[in-house]
């Protein structure tokens, strides 16, 4: 799913820090965390994020379906994500397979 400005009220990353969901323990992660689940993700998956007037911003509900997909994740319940990295040697890997077998 992706953020719907319409419905959801945008949070720069920085303010998204001081979501209660976010917190362990009392404490806040780091913005640097925020910026590194929005572009690579945490365990291939990666929080969403919209740029807004230059600023990156996420919701409380994309953080929501973010954590919600790491849990199923964690349980089992979704398909491990490939990173592009791992999806290219797949595809090359095919394709030397192919072209050995004539194709």
């Amino acid at each position: 799913m992706a953020i719907n400005l319409l419905v959801e009220l945008p949070l720069t990353l920085r303010e998204a820090t001081r979501l209660p969901q976010l917190q362990r323990d009392g404490r806040r992660p780091h913005i640097a965390s925020l910026y590194r689940w929005v572009t690579a993700g945490a365990r291939g998956i990666r929080l969403e994020s919209v740029v807004v007037g230059g600023a990156r911003c996420t919701t409380s509900e994309a953080v929501d379906r973010w954590i919600a997909a790491l849990t199923a994740a964690a349980a089992g319940d979704a398909h491990p994500t490939r990173t592009p990295t791992q999806r290219q040697r797949d595809h090359d890997r095919a394709d030397a397979t192919l072209a050995k077998n004539g194709w």
